[in-house]
């Protein structure tokens, strides 16, 4: 516990409390290590964390996560215990540098510990400390810098006015030592320059990492892995789970843009392959990397994500989040008869299978998809798919934050073109409007001026959705919205129906949407399928946050009573 001078003697402590303290000074504190923490408070700079008593490190902004974190005050609370590596110790001057990314954390590369222990050749994972015209300064553990000159990022030529939409500050990069002169150390990231193998040996199928783009087609994204450095492609059909906002997030993505998480599910020769899927991710993440990877590991009735591979005429192949392939029989793939095995899904579909038989000997599954077996996987619910869905969708911006409130009167909107189906308005400078035909009380012409009430708003095409009848803007003007619960139910009205949800007006005058599927394996959309606008349906709400859409369910039908009817015979008769 310490050292008296004047007798010459060690202080030393049998409680257990002290014994059971990671930490008595900085001096036990080594960089490499990995730490846990309790989050003190939240500051610009970074977080401030207590490893002991009277023992603080600060984790800066770009240690706080694999990805740029906007509000760390929303991730990060006070006594929130956390998981970070010692990136260096100044003991004199009493501070503590962490990092909380989690590449750093589990990557046993990145332990660097002087220039001493360095060997060329050797591969060493830091992060970017900042980009100049000629290279990229590196940070690793234990102040140890690098530079990597802009000839030695690739094999391919890169362009030194290339590197800031390449590569970020605070990234995580693994490089491999060229030259070593005292502390000048000299770094390369042309990993495969010395061999190349036939198949990507660097990555394991169920590995996350974040990534980079890099160049786009109209066949997917081909991703720069931040940990590796490497190139892997993300089909279109695996940007997310929602097959309708594949395509635009396809041509939204620009080169530069940083993608938080990828799954590798794929290796083909030179090719690795990646999903953006968020229904694979969370389930591996769930594990913490230790996912069941083969067929000994899996038991019958585990659901596990995945996604329809390939179709025959005796049911379609399901490739698993974990790499595994399961066969679900044409019988399997509804709780409705099918004829087809394309009837239901389609290709690259997300789907939760349900392990249904196991044959270990020839390493077969047999899996189902029907919505009554895997009905009980929390997380895959219609209103978590429509959480997911506007997350993608806020991209391009928020449903809710346009100029116009959901609800609201828009007037003077000047009729720009007419068709079958209803009439473009202009509204203000910056937007445009659709009025469907069920919503005008008339015939309209070029230049006429209407008023219509919003109803929706989609963010990609800045146009709104407005309902152009008298009556309905008189009924909506009369009625004083009230505060929404989470978990209350309530009787709504179909007001607007798109291709993925409802637009549903409640019975207290809030607005709400609610998705078309009960599940994500809800592909024939059974419950929805009577709804149209007009339509009354029950639900309850499941979100209500300020500042984002409300999001509503299914109310779930009550199971019926079993009555059990006893007869009583008169044996005296």
């Amino acid at each position: 516990m310490g050292f008296r001078l004047l007798d010459n003697l060690v202080q030393v402590s049998f409680r257990p409390s002290d014994l059971q303290k990671p930490f008595l000074s900085y001096n036990d504190v080594k960089p490499c290590s990995v730490v846990m923490g309790t989050v003190v408070s939240v500051e610009e700079f970074g977080v401030v964390l207590k490893l002991a008593d009277n023992i603080r490190g600060i984790a800066s902004r770009n240690h706080l996560a694999d990805v740029n974190i906007k509000n760390p005050s929303l991730k990060f609370k006070p006594n929130q215990k956390v998981k970070a590596k010692v990136l260096s110790v100044d003991v004199k001057k009493r501070r503590i540098t962490l990092s909380l990314k989690r590449s750093l954390i589990k990557n046993s590369s990145s332990d660097v510990l002087g220039y001493d222990e360095l060997k060329v050749k050797q591969k060493i994972t830091g992060w970017v400390a900042s980009i100049k015209d000629y290279g990229i300064i590196m940070n690793f553990t234990n102040n140890v810098k690098g530079l990597i000159h802009v000839s030695d990022i690739r094999k391919t030529p890169v362009k030194a006015a290339e590197l800031s939409q390449l590569y970020k500050v605070g990234q995580v990069l693994l490089c491999k030592v060229k030259k070593i002169e005292g502390q000048k150390l000299e770094l390369s990231m042309n990993l495969l320059e010395d061999s190349t193998p036939s198949t990507a040996s660097w990555c394991r199928k169920g590995q996350i990492y974040s990534g980079t783009v890099h160049s786009t087609s109209t066949k997917g994204i081909t991703v720069v892995l931040d940990a590796t450095n490497e190139e892997a492609f993300l089909p279109v059909e695996h940007i997310s789970d929602h097959a309708s906002l594949n395509q635009q997030l396809l041509q939204h993505h620009k080169v530069g843009d940083t993608i938080p998480r990828v799954l590798v599910f794929s290796k083909k020769l030179k090719t690795v392959y990646v999903t953006g899927k968020s229904c694979l991710i969370d389930w591996v993440e769930g594990f913490e990397g230790n996912i069941p990877r083969t067929v000994a590991d899996v038991r019958v009735g585990d659901l596990i994500p995945g996604f329809v591979k390939d179709f025959q005429d005796y049911g379609c192949f399901v490739e698993m989040a974990n790499g595994l392939t399961g066969l679900c029989p044409k019988a399997c793939l509804s709780d409705e008869f099918v004829r087809e095995s394309r009837a239901v899904f389609g290709q690259g579909d997300s789907v939760i299978c349900k392990v249904t038989n196991i044959d270990r000997e020839k390493g077969r599954l047999l899996v189902s998809l029907k919505l009554g077996d895997v009905m009980a996987h929390s997380g895959m619910e219609g209103s978590n798919l429509l959480i997911s869905y506007f997350d993608g969708l806020s991209l391009f911006g928020n449903v809710i934050s346009g100029e116009y409130q959901q609800g609201s009167v828009v007037s003077d909107c000047v009729v720009t073109r007419v068709t079958d189906g209803g009439v473009v308005v202009k509204i203000g400078t910056n937007h445009t409007g659709y009025i469907p035909q069920c919503y005008l009380d008339g015939k309209l012409s070029l230049k006429d001026v209407i008023s219509g009430v919003a109803l929706d708003y989609d963010p990609r095409k800045k146009e709104y959705v407005l309902n152009g009848l008298e009556s309905f803007a008189d009924e909506v003007k009369s009625q004083k919205r009230v505060k929404l619960i989470q978990d209350s139910e309530h009787k709504g009205r179909v007001v607007l129906a798109t291709d993925d949800y409802f637009v549903i007006l409640l019975d207290n005058y809030r607005y709400g949407y609610l998705h078309k599927q009960m599940h994500l394996n809800d592909a024939l959309r059974k419950a929805s399928s009577s709804l149209k606008s007009g339509s009354t349906v029950d639900v309850v709400v499941a979100r209500a946050k300020k500042g984002r859409p409300v999001i509503l369910k299914f109310k779930p039908e009550e199971k019926r009573k079993k009555y059990r009817l006893r007869l009583c015979v008169d044996t005296t008769a």
